[in-house]
């Protein structure tokens, strides 16, 4: 195994001609130096140290960026011009991810890293399943009708523009009720609720009654759904949307509809009367 010079205490060469501190050199400088104050204490610079500190920082700062060029194979105003395209085609994609309420939304990095982060804080022990204290917990709570309707509108308006959203709930809706596990959940719970001699009796007489009305939706009913319908209509965009939609499908229908063709019409033959 190599042995440093620390282990060795032996002054060794460096790079610019000199020889390095040993042990006992260090030891004997630091005793020197103790209780000494140092000469530039409380002092400061001048303009012209500020500024000639300055210049040989900018100069380096310069070689080095030559030098960035020079590896990369590129003038300056190219490697500008780079990096102004970046920069635009960086703030095109965060304007993308704004959000109504002037927040960002995170891209597919970020979601990542920060499932990765919680991943690890969960197997960890850091992070634990939250335990809900029941007396704290407000039994028979319900909102307020203002409270429901602006909560309503909020998802409509979401739902509406927000493709992102759309597709993420459509995903999981489907999702969860494509699961066999939920299914079968599902299948449970209600094959217990059967047993139930009452919950029985309560189904079986909603469907007798469904069976026997004359009208099983209702006058009222029908006139929201007609009065949902009429305003939708109403929307423009709505509308076209669904004219275009059922001109698709009229145009699928046709194109896989087999084309009839008529058979010719037999001449009847005509007698030649006699003259």
């Amino acid at each position: 195994s190599s042995i440093t010079s620390q282990e060795m205490d032996v002054p060794l060469p460096t790079e610019n001609g000199g020889y390095t501190h040993t042990n006992a050199s260090r030891a004997k400088i630091s005793a020197a130096n103790k209780g000494k104050v140092p000469w530039n204490k409380g002092r400061a610079r001048s303009p012209q140290e500020r500024a000639r500190i300055a210049a040989g920082v900018r100069a380096k700062n310069r070689q080095r960026f030559l030098e960035t060029l020079q590896a990369l194979g590129m003038t300056e105003d190219e490697y500008k011009d780079q990096k102004r395209a970046e920069r635009r085609a960086k703030e095109r994609e965060r304007r993308a991810r704004r959000t109504e309420k002037g927040g960002y939304r995170p891209t597919k990095e970020t979601r990542e890293k920060i499932s990765q982060i919680l991943k690890e804080k969960w197997s960890s022990g850091e992070m634990k399943k939250r335990t809900v204290d029941l007396a704290k917990v407000r039994r028979g709570f319900t909102h307020s009708e203002e409270t429901r309707a602006k909560i309503s509108a909020s998802l409509k308006k979401k739902w509406a523009h927000d493709d992102e959203y759309r597709k993420t709930m459509m995903r999981k809706t489907n999702t969860s009720n494509s699961s066999e596990q939920v299914k079968k959940r599902i299948s449970e719970s209600l094959k217990k609720k059967w047993q139930d001699p009452e919950f029985r009796q309560e189904m079986l007489d909603k469907m007798e009654a469904r069976r026997n009305a004359e009208d099983p939706h209702g006058q009222s009913h029908r006139e929201k759904i007609s009065a949902a319908m009429k305003a939708k209509w109403r929307d423009e965009e709505y509308r076209n949307k669904t004219i275009a939609a059922i001109q698709r499908k009229r145009a699928q229908t046709e194109a896989l509809r087999p084309k009839q063709t008529k058979a010719p019409r037999a001449r009847a033959a005509v007698a030649s009367k006699p003259v």
